[in-house]
């Protein structure tokens, strides 16, 4: 690996004396001396990707905020994932995607006096990767980033369940992933997970019983137990086996949590059930649900076991793993969302980025119940394009 361009260095050397709450005056700092900045505005996307607010302004009583389905450039730069430049009186504006790894957490915003050679942009985009990944180290340390964030308080079962939740998208060689989990008013233990592994990925998603309180702890231990099992290097049907224990352990079989695991490697595409809403898979743009034999939830009976399942994943397939707050959320009329606009929206988006597609099944949900959803509703979205080939010594 090459080392950083002296700017940069520069930049890395600035971002670790500052504070880490003054992500954004760092920024700006360093742009105004190296690319002459007029001045410079970090944007962060909310977590249910509906708006994004500006830092500087994120602890203000009323913060500049933009709406993602705006015209605004900013908008569409968080969108397409493309830089752009806007003329504007006296220079020009460039917008710059803030990504780290397929995650899309916002949009620099850099006011220079005249428009960007290729090289420049090439440069101020380095700029915004850099920023990405200081806002999700920095907020480990500083709470600043994440209040910008939310565009509503959480009480404390989304507290609880959103400290459990990984990146929101992520894009390697072997695939791209987006998810949301959509909280209810009264937060029902919606969660997903996912790890990456040299030559695959491992996705789960999962629904605790109940709301509230009680389905935020059944959640934390259910994927707490998941992870500590993976990270023993434990079989994807063993890992559930697992978790089953440990809810019964805690709960004596009162309590239960669904869930569903997708594990995706060089060895083939393995499913895990245990009593969650089976996995659709998108091929040739064409939407249908796959069929895995039923097995028990977690938690329910000290003596259960899991087995997995081969899936039948190609090379460009799409798999769309949801709750059934997402399937069977009802409208006025009765009509539940899987029969209204679930296949639909899937095959009308299959030529998209998964991005798209799950913002389009999260802005058609909330339509569906007019905002006031009766249940949490996930919503994972995984393309599998396997084009890595191991080099030496890989």
């Amino acid at each position: 690996m090459s080392p950083p361009s002296p700017d940069l260095a520069a930049l890395l050397d600035r971002l670790d004396t500052v504070a880490p709450s003054d992500l954004g005056p760092a920024l700006a700092a360093y742009l105004a001396e190296s690319h002459g900045a007029a001045g410079s505005e970090l944007w962060l996307v909310s977590h249910d990707w509906a708006a994004l607010r500006a830092v500087g302004s994120g602890e203000a009583a009323d913060p500049a905020l933009i709406r993602v389905g705006s015209s605004s450039p900013l908008a569409a730069v968080w969108r397409t994932q493309q830089p752009a430049v806007t003329p504007v009186p006296g220079g020009s504006l460039a917008h710059l995607p803030v990504t780290y790894r397929g995650e899309r957490l916002g949009v620099l915003q850099v006011e220079l006096a005249a428009p960007p050679t290729d090289g420049e942009l090439a440069e101020l985009g380095r700029v915004a990767r850099t920023a990405a990944g200081r806002v999700l180290l920095d907020g480990r340390y500083a709470d600043r980033y994440e209040r910008v964030r939310r565009l509503q308080p959480f009480n404390l079962p989304a507290e609880l369940q959103s400290v459990l939740l990984p990146a929101r998208g992520c894009h390697t060689a072997h695939f791209t992933l987006a998810a949301q989990v959509i909280p209810a008013a009264r937060v029902g233990g919606d969660h997903f997970d996912y790890q990456i592994h040299p030559d695959g990925v491992t996705v789960t998603v999962s629904d605790a019983m109940g709301h509230g309180l009680d389905a935020a702890m059944v959640t934390t231990l259910g994927v707490g137990a998941l992870r500590h099992a993976r990270r023993h290097r434990q079989p994807p049907a063993e890992q559930f086996g697992a978790a089953n224990d440990a809810l019964h352990e805690r709960f004596g079989g009162e309590k239960f949590m669904t869930a569903l695991m997708v594990h995706v490697g060089g060895e083939g595409a393995l499913v895990v059930q245990a009593g969650h809403p089976n996995v659709t898979r998108v091929r040739g743009g064409h939407a249908a649900p796959l069929d895995f034999r039923p097995q028990l939830p977690l938690g329910l009976f000290p003596t259960s076991r899991y087995e997995a399942q081969a899936v039948d994943l190609a090379a460009g397939d799409r798999l769309v793993l949801v709750s059934d707050g997402t399937l069977e959320a009802v409208d006025g009329d009765g009509e539940q969302f899987a029969e209204r606009s679930f296949a639909r929206i899937l095959t009308e988006t299959a030529g998209e980025d998964p991005h798209a597609t799950v913002a389009a099944l999260q802005q058609a949900l909330l339509d569906h119940q007019t905002g006031d959803l009766r249940d949490d509703a996930t919503i994972v979205c995984l393309d599998w394009h396997p084009t890595w080939e191991r080099g030496p010594g890989a």
